[in-house]
């Protein structure tokens, strides 16, 4: 019996790389907002803004990983955002027990997975920018 099938797709590429890119956007602008200008607020702003593929942990680096900011996206990390998406990931590979409506299930699960893992760098940015 199979328990692990690979239920990835361009439609899942797609739904990541569109989450990818908002939460990019919003990053450089709540960033830019709350930063002062200068030297190092361009290399911060640049840093922080590559670095939203890392969900939570880009209110730590922003703030240098800063031990508050740290321990606050670590702790978004490892209770919402990192169970969130690991669940979204076992979605795609486990069997599921039926067939109907399999793929809509699939991608919701996907697509709230990697909205929760986005929104945890939001709050990460509430404690690192507070």
């Amino acid at each position: 019996m199979r328990l692990i099938e690979n239920h990835f797709s361009i439609k899942h590429a797609w739904t990541f790389l569109g989450f990818l890119a908002v939460f990019t956007v919003l990053n450089f602008f709540i960033l830019n907002a709350s930063v002062d200008e200068g030297h190092e607020h361009t290399r911060q702003l640049i840093v922080t803004t590559l670095c939203t593929i890392s969900g939570p942990m880009t209110g730590a680096i922003a703030r240098d990983f800063q031990g508050c900011c740290t321990r606050f996206s670590l702790r978004v990390l490892w209770v919402v955002s990192g169970p969130a998406l690991l669940l979204g990931i076992l979605m795609q590979v486990i069997r599921l027990p039926f067939k109907r409506g399999q793929v809509v299930v699939r991608m919701m699960f996907w697509a709230t997975g990697l909205l929760l893992w986005f929104l945890g760098g939001l709050a990460s940015y509430g404690h690192a920018l507070n």
